[in-house]
């Protein structure tokens, strides 16, 4: 098994160390997971679950692996493993 360094196959591919302390390799572009879900439909738009599906296969497809998923964004309805009694039903 070859651990050799990753050849970059897009911009997002090419990973950066996410601190100084931490050897977490991250895409240089997060992708923002607050429009996914319907919670602020009124304001902003939705974005159903196939919708949201086919985007982060896409982010993931071109070397993505950084995501912002907070839990405020769709009114505690983010994914978090494992999910707690005191949230909201999603």
């Amino acid at each position: 098994m070859d651990f050799g360094p990753a050849v970059a196959q897009t911009e997002l591919s090419k990973y950066r160390i996410l601190g100084p302390k931490c050897g977490l390799r991250v895409s240089p572009l997060q992708l923002g997971a607050m429009s996914i879900g319907d919670a602020w439909s009124g304001r902003m738009g939705s974005l159903g679950k196939e919708q949201a599906f086919e985007l982060l296969d896409a982010f993931v497809a071109e070397g993505g692996n950084f995501i912002d998923t907070a839990s405020n964004y769709q009114v505690s309805c983010s994914p978090s493993p494992p999910p707690s009694p005191a949230r909201l039903p999603c």
